[in-house]
């Protein structure tokens, strides 16, 4: 009987594993990812300060640059508090509107009404996005014409090259 049962034990066991040899196998979570490429130049630039530390500026530049890319970040940040601010207001204009719809039985004609509502807001909301990036680009703009009134001819092509490449245009600083 012992001899039976591990002939038939035996028989499974090699029957199984030829199945399995027929079958294709699924190989794909063992394949290797695409490698990631380098990044875009444009899109790594190098920063404003390490680009400013290539151009040899006298102690006189520096703390006119210095003084302009304060202002830059006061921009800034006034940029982001009254986008903020807005959205903020946009949010809870769109929160009222949609309260008078809380407790009432949600009917063809109330859902499109929200769905208005919803897209009104959506588009508000994507109009003020687009105001703010304007308005960041200006700051940045009115930063790099104001820093180019203060370079030598020397170190305004250094400039524009980083402006043009976004990497330092020297060699002895490493970014």
């Amino acid at each position: 009987m012992k001899s039976f049962i591990s002939l038939l034990f035996l028989t499974l066991f090699f029957v199984g594993c030829n199945e399995n040899i027929n079958q294709p196998q699924d190989i794909s979570m063992f394949e290797k990812r695409t490698p990631i490429t380098k990044r875009d130049s444009v899109k790594s630039r190098v920063p404003l300060q390490k680009a400013l530390e290539c151009l040899n500026l006298t102690r006189e530049q520096r703390l006119i640059i210095d003084s302009i890319i304060r202002e830059e970040r006061l921009c800034s940040i006034d940029c982001k508090k009254e986008f903020n601010y807005a959205i903020q207001t946009l949010r809870e204009e769109y929160k009222s509107k949609l309260e008078k719809y809380r407790s009432v039985e949600k009917t063809d004609e109330i859902k499109k009404e929200i769905q208005i509502l919803t897209f009104e807001f959506r588009q508000s909301q994507r109009d003020l996005e687009k105001e703010y990036r304007k308005k960041m680009e200006t700051c940045v703009k009115n930063t790099l014409i104001s820093i180019e009134v203060y370079l030598r001819k020397d170190q305004l092509t250094l400039w524009n090259l980083w402006k043009a490449t976004g990497k330092i245009p020297c060699d002895r600083v490493k970014p």
